[in-house]
């Protein structure tokens, strides 16, 4: 009996960006919107330069005989960080290439186990994937609506990164202020909106929310007669929340602001089903506040004697010799969402 042929890493790298293998579809929400950018590091640590925000300087008056004054450019800080580390594997299991596997044809038109073999190596890798960029969306979503992220795991010491959030960017209902303690009828929570927004450090173009925040927000009159759900468009911000999928609900217009209810979920470590935005939260943001997802190095010797340090995944299919030899599937990644301007995003939790 032939030993299996492994899959290489470029043919594993090639699947990634096929856009005929649709089971390798996965579109967060957050990720998409406010981290689209990638960056790549040969290095461990990532370290990134941040410009001074700058703002509006009035110029000042002066004779026109007298010499001019100097502006002062702005300046920038390097900030460097520690991205966790994830490498999600599979087993091949040798015992399930001899049976049918699901949706198979019966008859003349199955499979050989050669064939299921090449599929359960495709799939496993199509599930770490996933796996990678479900913890990407958790990490984007708590880095714009905590203003940090908390990495901790097995084998490693448990470790936060500060982004900065302004402490009045984070906003939670009380004091008799609760949308949830308000007469349906009468109360306009339009103007509460409005003033959420001038936290922001720069204009607010969309609100994502939870279930929740919005089953409590449509139930106002005065909001459902605002709310502009007839408006035509087809502007990419639109199209690219309609190729979302069913996740993402996009809802209408509040003057020029566009309105997303967002029920994202993914299973945690106990197999319990979690939303990644929290479902009574409202995020206020910006699409052209355009953040990255910076990739760390990727540390497995087998890459390293390829050549391959850096990059955003690295599958590799490889065997364990021994009684019995054990086929394995692995992706490493080392990914972290940074925002742009934390400051232009604010997070409400109504109540």
């Amino acid at each position: 009996m032939t030993a299996p042929q492994l899959v290489s890493t470029p043919t594993l790298l090639k699947n990634i960006g096929r856009e005929d293998v649709p089971e390798f579809k996965f579109n967060p929400l957050f990720t998409t919107l406010f981290f689209p950018n990638v960056a790549t590091f040969s290095t461990r640590d990532i370290a990134l330069d941040t410009l001074d925000i700058e703002s509006v300087v009035m110029s000042p008056f002066c004779s026109p005989m007298s010499g001019s004054q100097v502006m002062r450019d702005k300046g920038f800080t390097t900030n460097t960080f520690t991205p966790g580390y994830m490498k999600p594997k599979h087993v091949i299991d040798p015992t399930k290439t001899i049976m049918r596997m699901a949706g198979e044809q019966i008859g003349n038109g199955q499979s050989s186990p050669a064939l299921r073999r090449l599929k359960m190596v495709h799939d496993s890798q199509k599930k770490q994937l996933t796996a990678i960029k479900a913890r990407v969306e958790w990490l984007a979503v708590n880095a714009i609506t905590t203003g940090r992220n908390v990495i901790e795991g097995e084998g490693i010491e448990r470790y936060e990164i500060d982004w900065g959030l302004p402490a009045t960017n984070h906003i939670t209902q009380a004091g008799g202020k609760e949308w949830s303690k308000q007469d349906a009828e009468t109360f306009d929570p339009v103007s509460d909106i409005e003033a959420y927004a001038d936290f922001s450090e720069g204009a607010v173009n969309i609100i994502v929310m939870g279930g929740e925040a919005w089953r409590i927000l449509r139930s106002f009159r005065r909001f459902r007669e605002l709310l502009d759900t007839r408006r035509g468009s087809n502007s990419s911000l639109e199209l690219a929340l309609k190729d979302l999928g069913g996740v993402v609900s996009f809802k209408g217009y509040l003057g020029d602001v566009v309105i997303v209810v967002y029920s994202g979920r993914y299973n945690d470590e106990n197999g319990q089903q979690q939303y990644f935005l929290k479902q009574s939260m409202m995020v206020f943001g910006n699409t052209e506040n355009k953040g990255l997802v910076a990739y760390g190095a990727i540390m497995d010797q087998d890459a390293a004697r390829e050549g391959f340090s850096e990059g955003m995944y690295y599958p590799k299919n490889y065997i364990v010799p021994g009684d019995p030899a054990i086929e394995y599937v692995q992706t490493h990644s080392a990914p972290q969402p940074v925002p742009v301007n934390i400051g232009r995003f604010v997070t409400v939790e109504v109540k």
